[in-house]
């Protein structure tokens, strides 16, 4: 809220390190969390540029509506286990 650029970094590694203590308490792997995220949303973001290519747009070509219904639709099909790998 100041706009000290250092003091909100501050903040924001301290948020970062309390996260990792609550994982740690609840006897997970921050480490391992962090990368199914980083594949679930890998997963996703490529499933909005198959859609996004097979109605032949670029990202700038297209509403931030219509990203998020691909990026739901991709959330849908990993649910069913039908999201492509």
């Amino acid at each position: 809220a100041s706009g000290n650029k250092t003091h909100t970094g501050e903040a924001f590694g301290d948020l970062l390190f309390t996260m990792v203590n609550i994982a740690r308490f609840l006897h997970a792997e921050p480490e391992t969390l962090l990368a199914q995220t980083v594949d679930r949303f890998t997963h996703r973001f490529h499933h909005v540029e198959a859609r996004l290519r097979q109605a032949k747009k670029e990202f700038d070509q297209s509403s931030l509506e219509e990203m998020d219904r691909y990026w739901d639709e991709a959330k849908i099909l990993e649910a069913n286990g039908k999201l492509a790998k």
